[in-house]
């Protein structure tokens, strides 16, 4: 039935929460859940996440001890099972939501795809041992998102409906070189009614951080479109050019500057990331004004020349 959870104390969950179908679930700002391990969070509903900019939802492991002196086990992936959205959930709704050190971060099983399925603003999903976003035929919408290092892809889709705007998706999972791209769509297993991805940041370790399935022949739509986007993939150049617009390719960027010097902070060796931007990142003023989103993930508003990706840069985080 439906329910609503929250207060300040933690809420430590064994073997699982499970909504069921016609059930909302939903989670107060300031909430945080601790999923122990083989725990998770299965939606055959709806859920509803009501974090705030200064009060986040936050999901993740139960431990709270050390792998390592340098290493908490909070900043290890694979701890917990993630969110996982069933064949019959719609309506999910997530602000200001921070999930981490999951296996899956949040997956999208296959859906109508006329009835919005997952709506996620100023999140994050970081630090996973498999894919952090994973959207099968469905209808999804990401806007001022950060979907950091995952072993799987940071974003993947497979069909559906997908809108992506003024997100961040960096590959810099630190404990496998095996990782997947950052980004990864394919048109051709299942119908893509569109993939819109517009003020977005996409890069990571590898030279090519994007990985896309294009039916031959005009054998299935090809349904994609980029706007105003930085992409660390090598220069678009032939007839699929049309569906880039405005988009910067990283290599195409001065040698200086790499994919680490976008953010803040990236230290594998003590497993610390801040992906608010640098003053080194071409992404700074580079949205555009017509699309950007109003506000970014940590709820400042943005200025009349927005950046590129989740986060508006500040001096002071320098």
């Amino acid at each position: 039935e439906d329910q609503t959870i929250g207060g300040t104390r933690p809420i430590v969950v064994y073997g699982g929460i499970d909504v069921t179908e016609g059930a909302t679930l939903t989670i107060e700002a300031g909430t945080t859940l601790y999923f122990h391990s083989g725990a998770g969070l299965n939606v055959s509903g709806t859920l509803i996440c009501e974090g705030t900019a200064d009060n986040n939802v936050v999901m993740r492991g139960d431990r709270l001890d050390n792998m390592f002196d340098y290493l908490p086990y909070d900043n290890v992936s694979g701890q917990w099972n993630g969110v996982h959205l069933l064949g019959t959930s719609y309506n999910n709704i997530l602000t200001y939501t921070d999930i981490h050190s999951t296996f899956d971060g949040i997956v999208a099983d296959s859906s109508d795809v006329s009835i919005p399925k997952l709506y996620m603003e100023s999140c994050t999903v970081h630090n996973c041992q498999g894919d952090a976003v994973a959207s099968t035929n469905s209808y999804i919408t990401l806007d001022n998102c950060q979907l950091t290092n995952a072993l799987g892809n940071c974003l993947s889709i497979d069909g559906g409906l997908a809108i992506v705007n003024n997100c961040t998706i960096a590959q810099f999972y630190p404990f496998d070189s095996s990782r997947a791209p950052a980004l990864y769509f394919d048109t051709t297993t299942h119908l893509m009614y569109a993939f819109i991805c517009q003020n977005s940041l996409i890069t990571g370790y590898s030279d090519d951080e994007m990985s896309g399935v294009k039916a031959e022949d005009g054998a299935a739509p090809f349904n994609v479109a980029f706007y105003n986007c930085i992409i660390r993939t090598p220069a678009i150049e032939d007839e699929d050019s049309v569906y880039f617009t405005d988009v910067v390719y990283e290599e195409a960027l001065d040698t200086a500057t790499t994919a680490k010097n976008h953010f803040v902070k990236v230290d594998a060796d003590n497993q610390r990331y801040n992906f608010r931007l640098s003053e080194k990142s071409a992404a700074i003023d580079a949205a555009d004004p017509l699309t950007a989103s109003t506000t970014d993930r940590d709820g400042r508003t943005r200025d009349e020349r927005p950046d590129i990706g989740a986060y508006e840069w500040v001096k002071t985080e320098e």
